[in-house]
């Protein structure tokens, strides 16, 4: 699944997916994400509630997005 939400983040979707364990548990999430905020938020929703793993790759595409 890949999730790129608005500044203001995607908490509801989220808290809506199946958790790892459950048999419609996903194999991965990509977050694509410019507010480091609403991230933090999100992903410790998907760590705490949902049980998935976090693993971080900052692909710095752009040094300066124009989202900031």
């Amino acid at each position: 699944v890949l999730i790129d939400p608005p500044r203001d983040g995607a908490v509801e979707l989220v808290k809506s997916l199946p958790a790892r364990t459950d048999a419609g548990g996903l194999k991965r999430i990509v977050y694509v994400s410019c507010a480091p905020g609403t991230l933090a938020r999100d992903a410790s929703v998907l760590v705490h509630e949902r049980g998935y793993r976090l693993r971080v790759k900052n692909r710095g595409v752009n040094p300066r997005p124009p989202c900031f």
